[in-house]
């Protein structure tokens, strides 16, 4: 037996899982500071993050904030020179971190919204179960009227005013 044939056959006999534990660390500028002490390039990588926030807040033009962060960076720092000489790079980067930041932000409202969602339907349904009138489940569910007639008569169950 080889030592990939060993492998194929050991993956494929075992169902294994893996359990992961990760610690999250707060990277952004002025927090964390032993870490930032221990890692340089870190603290400066999130001093030029920080400032390029601020310039997009103020210009809403993310290229020329990142220019501008760049051109500011103080001459001591050791990241200055690498960012300088792939300033095109950084820019791409700062553009589809910033696109991806938006996205998840986006996806995050979206995910919130259909929990509360779904946290509105159990609510009305246990309600509607209970037999509570139709605008007593109004008020705690937040559903339209419309939304539980029609989760009453999915669950068979005549609403009473």
């Amino acid at each position: 037996w080889t030592a990939l044939e060993m492998f194929e056959k050991s993956t494929i006999i075992s169902n294994t899982a893996i359990e992961v534990k990760v610690t999250m660390l707060n990277i952004n500028y002025g927090k964390n500071q032993q870490l930032m002490d221990a890692c340089q390039p870190l603290n400066e990588y999130a001093w030029l993050v920080d400032r390029v926030r601020k310039h997009q807040e103020r210009a809403k033009n993310l290229e020329a904030a990142v220019d501008r962060a760049i051109d500011e960076m103080p001459e001591n720092y050791v990241i200055r020179g690498f960012l300088i000489a792939n300033r095109a790079e950084v820019k791409g980067m700062f553009l589809t971190e910033y696109n991806e930041e938006k996205v998840l932000e986006q996806e995050r409202k979206e995910g919130k919204a259909e929990g509360r969602n779904e946290r509105d339907l159990e609510i009305a349904s246990d309600m509607l179960q209970d037999g509570e009138p139709l605008e007593k489940i109004k008020k705690y569910s937040r559903l339209p009227e419309s939304a539980i007639r029609k989760l009453a008569e999915a669950a068979g169950i005549t609403v009473s005013c």
